[in-house]
């Protein structure tokens, strides 16, 4: 179900009416019904999966911190739900594709379960962060339910951490004014990402890539900076969609983006891309494998492989492994200047060294968004090889995604530098007309055909 469908529409209708009709203490229920609607709608079967997974790790919690005095009983219990979890996903996820590289075809293939990367995740940092003593487990399994399956955030994040999502449901919805007129106005700008400028590009991006070895250079250019906005307006317009929705019901959840393509280097590109995800990794996986706390050669390392596992994440495929060794290879190269030459060097802070430094970045990420696009090394690489070396100009017909690209970084340059979000929601009116102005630019400018989020298949 995607949030800019009727059948959504008449979900979310539903949930507002019967939050209303119903006393507040069916809040949970109702939110947790709407849940398991909204995610049965893809796949029913599926759904039991995502219910088997939340009653793992609720009872697991429980185990763990009642045995926390025993180390190794404690260990054993979070040892088993991180097999379960991660056993489940490897399953649907990488077993065939395993498989396949060792030589064997087994004449089928799995479905997808929808968002098990996000909520698998999710389950995950709840029981470690109980065997860490950071939280106490819950004691009620619908809050626990909710938590895992909150349908704004199920199937694409933000990944949530239970001491900032658990909390709100126990607590129960902030329902304010200015959460209503926020909550459309953050949800409208994701909607106008989303079907202006995310599938307009997509739809550019899908017909140069599908004849890229008869594409000039000039359109495998245009179309790989397309696919990085194509990304960023997609994946981003979920989550803005998802936390206007969220804030609709009276919920916060944590911004994922903040404005990446104008990171001065790749390690401020990871802290403002998929943030959530980023910090996940952080905490779960490169902190525990030593972080950068035993000299250079470890910790160079712990990166490569933390943004190997990032890569492996996103899909099994090869060339999100090799996504993901470049990025390591680009923060390790940041790293290494850091420590080798010093924080200053190259860190000029005038306006023209910002633009060189944001435009090298934005450049390092596109460079590794052709292998995340692609659908094999082949193609990547034949694509790079055109780019670099084809030295053709001619064009397709790029001027309508071209003009677009320039529409958005304006756009989004007036929302970084000049505040424009902050003055519009600070004004009730000034919210209502960018609400109604996005609505109906949506409905017109909007590409006809509804497409799925890109890190649905995630």
């Amino acid at each position: 179900m995607l949030f800019h469908t009727l059948e959504f529409i008449l979900l979310f209708g539903i949930t507002l009416l019967a939050r209303l009709i119903l006393p507040k203490n069916f809040e949970r229920i109702i939110l947790l019904i709407a849940s398991y609607t909204f995610y049965a709608w893809w796949s029913v079967k599926f759904l039991s999966l995502l219910v088997f997974s939340t009653l793992i790790d609720y009872f697991a919690a429980k185990l763990i911190f009642r045995n926390l005095k025993n180390k190794n009983l404690a260990k054993l219990f979070l040892i088993i739900s991180l097999i379960i979890n991660l056993g489940i996903l490897f399953i649907f996820k990488y077993f065939i594709w395993v498989t396949k590289l060792g030589g064997f075809n087994l004449g089928f293939n799995l479905v997808l379960p929808l968002g098990i990367s996000f909520y698998t995740f999710q389950s995950i940092s709840y029981t470690i962060d109980v065997y860490r003593k950071k939280i106490l487990p819950e004691n009620s399994l619908l809050s626990y339910a909710l938590y895992v399956s909150f349908f704004p955030q199920l199937v694409a994040g933000p990944i949530e951490r239970s001491d900032t999502l658990l909390p709100q449901i126990n607590r129960g919805p902030k329902l304010i004014n200015s959460f209503i007129v926020s909550g459309l106005s953050i949800f409208i700008w994701g909607f106008v990402k989303k079907v202006i400028f995310g599938d307009h590009f997509g739809n550019f991006v899908n017909e140069i890539y599908s004849i890229h070895n008869s594409a000039s250079s000039l359109d495998l250019l245009l179309a790989s900076y397309a696919f990085a906005f194509q990304i960023y307006c997609d994946f981003s317009g979920y989550t803005d969609m998802a936390r206007g929705v969220a804030r609709l019901l009276g919920y916060e959840m944590h911004k994922n983006f903040d404005s990446p393509y104008f990171a001065q280097n790749i390690r401020e590109f990871w802290q403002k891309w998929h943030m959530t995800l980023s910090t996940w990794f952080r905490d779960y996986l490169y902190i525990p494998l030593g972080g950068n706390r035993s000299g250079t050669p470890k910790e160079i390392f712990n990166i490569i492989l933390t943004m190997l596992i990032a890569g492996l994440w996103h899909g099994a495929n090869l060339t999100f492994l090799v996504w993901g060794a470049l990025h390591g290879l680009y923060i390790s190269i940041f790293h290494l200047k850091n420590k080798f030459l010093g924080k200053d060097f190259l860190n000029s802070q005038n306006i023209f060294a910002k633009f060189i430094k944001i435009f090298l970045t934005f450049n390092l990420v596109t460079v590794g968004w052709i292998f995340f696009r692609s659908d094999s090394l082949k193609q990547a690489f034949d694509i790079l090889h055109s780019i670099v070396f084809k030295s053709d100009w001619t064009t397709l017909q790029w001027e309508t995604s071209f003009t677009l690209m320039i529409i958005f970084v304006c756009l989004i340059f007036l929302r970084r530098y000049f505040n424009v979000v902050r003055i519009i929601t600070a004004n009730n009116f000034l919210n209502w007309i960018f609400i109604w102005v996005g609505l109906f630019s949506s409905i017109i400018f909007g590409a006809l055909q509804k497409t799925d989020f890109i890190y649905f298949q995630f």
